[in-house]
């Protein structure tokens, strides 16, 4: 079992990790439980819901790029 210093460091990685306090709630009851395939099933959700942010963030830098581009051409949008 885990220790105290053991969890709050989980914690901490989970938090830097962009785990909001609900995910990591339940990721240290998963990894108390030793539920090993549910705390990876968690984890790869979050990491499709970040993947998925950065998708959505490349494609307004991919916008903003086509407008910078369209204004210094002097082209209409």
């Amino acid at each position: 079992m885990d220790t105290q210093a053991d969890c709050q460091a989980w914690a901490q990685a989970l938090r830097a990790a962009g785990c909001g306090p609900q995910l990591i709630q339940q990721l240290l009851c998963c990894r108390q439980q030793g539920e090993k395939a549910e705390e990876l099933r968690l984890l790869e959700k979050q990491r499709a819901l970040l993947l998925e942010q950065v998708h959505k963030k490349e494609r307004q830098i991919t916008c903003l790029d086509y407008l910078v581009h369209q204004i210094r051409a002097n082209k209409p949008i």
